[in-house]
């Protein structure tokens, strides 16, 4: 999915079209803290635009940008349980990057524990 794709599935899934000015926010910061989980920068800026997760993995941002939603609105109960299916979907591509069929370019994500362990070393 490109981002004007994901910006309308997260208005569409959280059903509150008054934050359709946040969403790039949202996105951005999903993005921002996709970087840090991967080691890497990943662009997604413009409406067309698309990386290797929001093309192959774009449940990744539609729950980030949930969870981004839900921080920004301070629903405690919606962060939480988005930040679960995130954390689900980042578990999938894990599992798919440790399978034969994933190229050694592809992204591999550390959990929000081991991202706590790296910056602590």
């Amino acid at each position: 999915m490109n981002r004007a794709e994901l910006s309308n599935k997260i208005i569409e899934w959280s059903h509150r079209s008054d934050l359709a000015g946040q969403i790039d926010t949202f996105l951005d910061n999903t993005t921002s803290r996709l970087n840090n989980r991967l080691g890497m920068a990943l662009d997604l800026t413009g409406n067309n635009s698309e990386n290797v997760i929001s093309r192959d993995y774009p449940n990744i941002y539609i729950y980030g940008g949930l969870r981004e939603m839900s921080i920004y609105t301070q629903d405690a109960v919606a962060e939480q349980g988005y930040n679960t299916l995130y954390n689900d979907e980042v578990s999938r591509l894990n599992i798919t990057a440790e399978s034969e069929a994933f190229t050694d370019d592809s992204p591999v994500m550390l959990s929000e524990c081991e991202m706590e362990v790296v910056d602590a070393t």
